[in-house]
């Protein structure tokens, strides 16, 4: 006889086969994702090792951009690397990627493709905002992403001279706002 939440003519039995497959079928998924983890765990151990093995190397200077190991203004310390301004060269030893502190001690990362244009630059300013900026392959600002120091977001798309088009945000209020303009820079469309 059927229980109460069962539809008549339904086999309990291969209802129950159908959960205890479910359930297996859990435990081999759960087991597999434990095992990739240890994996990654151990490859990050062993990638840790290696960096730190490296890091005390005078050659890593050279690596990180500084020519002279002995003039270098960065050092190890117990919890990494400390520096005013770490450079990333490519294999053919052209810089390619600046980690720095502007004028007023506020962080900077530049990356530039191979003819040495700016492509992406990621900046706190001094005035508290940060902002993701990307250029295209002229070295022209195309795109912004960023937050202000009162919590506003925003994306904005511009123009190969540089003119705002599109502007999609959030308020620190949680509105949203959307904002398109013409080549002119008069609204085309506003919400809200």
């Amino acid at each position: 006889m059927p229980t109460p939440d069962e539809k008549p003519g339904t086999d309990s039995t291969s209802r129950l086969d159908q959960l205890e497959a479910a359930v297996r079928s859990l435990r081999d998924r759960a087991e597999r994702s434990e095992v990739e983890n240890r994996i990654l765990k151990w490859v990050g151990v062993a990638a840790i090792l290696a960096l730190a093995g490296f890091i005390g190397r005078p050659h890593a200077a050279k690596l990180l951009g500084f020519s002279d190991p002995a003039t270098a203004t960065w050092s190890t310390t117990e919890k990494g690397i400390a520096g005013e301004e770490f450079s990333l060269k490519n294999r053919k030893g052209v810089q390619v990627s600046v980690l720095e502190s502007d004028k007023f001690g506020a962080p900077n990362l530049v990356m530039v493709d191979l003819e040495r244009r700016y492509r992406i630059g990621l900046k706190v300013w001094d005035d508290h905002h940060a902002d993701l900026s990307l250029f295209d392959a002229s070295g022209r600002l195309r795109a912004r992403l960023g937050v202000d120091k009162d919590g506003q977001a925003a994306l904005v798309f511009a123009t190969e001279e540089g003119r705002d088009r599109i502007r999609l945000g959030i308020g620190a209020d949680g509105k949203p706002s959307l904002q398109m303009r013409d080549e002119d820079g008069k609204i085309l469309f506003q919400a809200p």
